[in-house]
C-alpha cells in the first residue's frame, strides 16, 4: 500500500531522455536503505526505505495534536525532532503545469502538517538529470510519514461492513483530521475510503514513530500489511472488535494531498470554495 494516491495522469509519458522515474540522488541514497516497493505507477514507485542514520530530517515542533476523543485516543503525534527510522520515499512527476501544481499542492500542505492522523512530509530531494549537471525538475522525491496498511475501500471490498467498534474508531480519527486541517485553514477536497489507510500503530517504527506497544517487536520491515485483512476483529461488534478499537493497536492516517487547498482569509470571509474538486 502507497502512503498517497497517484499524481492526476498525463497524456504524455516521460521520455527515455528525461529519464523517467530517476534514480535516487547520491543524498537520498546516503542517507536511506531502500527495503521494498510499496506501490508502482506511471508517475514512478512508492518505496518503504529506513534511515542510515538519526536526524536526518527535523520535524517541526508540534502543534496540539488532540482530537478530544471521549472513548480512545488517537496515538501521540510526532513532537520531537528525530525522524521516523522507517518511512515511505515518493517520486513524484512533475513534467506538465497541472503535475508541478499537484505536486507543490501537497508538499506546501504536508510541510505545516503532523498530526497523528494525517500524512507527515519529512523532506524532499530533487534528483540530478543524467548529465548530473544541476537539478532535475520533472521529478521530486517526497520523504513521507510510514502509512502501512490497507485503505478503508479495500477493507470493505474484502469484508463488507466494518464492525461497529473499528467504524466508530475511523470515524473518529477521520473527524480529528479533518478538524485539525480546517483549524488550519486547508480543506482535502479528496476524502473517500481509498484515501483513508488503517494502519498499525503498535508497530516499531523507530525514532519518532510509534514504538510498538504490542506488535511482538514488529517493524514495518518485518510486518506484512496483507495481515490486517485477516484479522477479523475489524469486522466484528463482539468484544473482540471492542478490544482492537480500544488497544491502540490500528489508526486511521489521511493520505493524498495533491488536491488540497489552503484557504485565504478572504476565502473564509467570503464563504467561497474553489469548486473544482472533490469534497472534503
Amino acid at each position: 500500500m502507497a502512503t498517497a494516491s497517484d499524481p492526476p495522469p498525463s497524456s504524455s509519458s516521460p521520455s527515455s531522455s528525461a529519464g523517467g522515474p530517476p534514480a535516487w540522488p547520491p543524498e537520498a541514497e546516503s542517507d536511506y536503505e531502500k527495503i521494498r516497493p510499496l506501490g508502482r505507477g506511471a508517475f514512478g514507485t512508492v518505496w518503504m526505505a529506513k534511515s542510515r542514520k538519526n536526524n536526518i530530517a527535523a520535524l517541526p515542533d508540534d502543534v496540539d495534536g488532540k482530537n478530544n476523543n471521549e472513548e480512545e485516543e488517537s496515538p501521540a503525534p510526532l513532537r520531537n525532532k528525530e525522524q521516523p527510522k522507517y518511512v515511505a520515499i515518493k517520486s513524484i512527476r512533475t513534467v506538465t503545469p497541472e503535475e508541478k501544481a499537484y505536486a507543490k499542492r501537497e508538499s506546501d500542505i504536508l510541510n505545516e502538517m503532523v498530526h497523528p492522523n494525517v500524512l507527515t512530509l519529512l523532506r524532499t530531494y530533487h534528483p540530478l538529470p543524467p548529465s548530473g549537471a544541476g537539478a532535475r525538475d520533472d521529478y521530486v522525491l517526497c520523504v513521507l510519514s510510514l502509512a502501512h496498511g490497507p485503505n478503508v475501500g479495500k477493507l470493505l471490498a474484502t469484508g463488507g461492513a466494518l464492525g461497529s467498534p473499528v467504524a466508530r474508531l475511523i470515524a473518529r480519527q477521520l473527524i480529528a483530521a479533518v478538524g485539525y486541517l480546517h483549524g488550519r485553514g486547508v480543506v482535502h477536497r479528496d476524502v473517500k475510503p481509498d484515501n483513508c489507510v488503517l494502519v498499525r500503530a503498535d508497530l516499531d517504527y523507530g525514532g519518532g514513530g510509534s514504538k510498538g506497544c504490542g506488535g511482538g517487536g514488529a517493524t514495518p520491515e518485518t510486518f506484512d500489511a496483507k495481515d490486517v485483512l485477516d484479522d477479523d476483529a475489524l469486522w466484528s461488534d463482539e468484544s473482540d472488535g471492542d478490544d482492537a478499537a480500544k488497544s491502540g493497536k490500528y489508526k486511521l492516517v489521511l493520505v493524498d494531498f495533491g488536491f488540497a487547498r489552503a484557504l485565504s482569509p478572504r476565502d473564509v470571509n467570503d464563504g467561497k470554495q474553489d469548486a473544482s474538486g472533490g469534497g472534503g
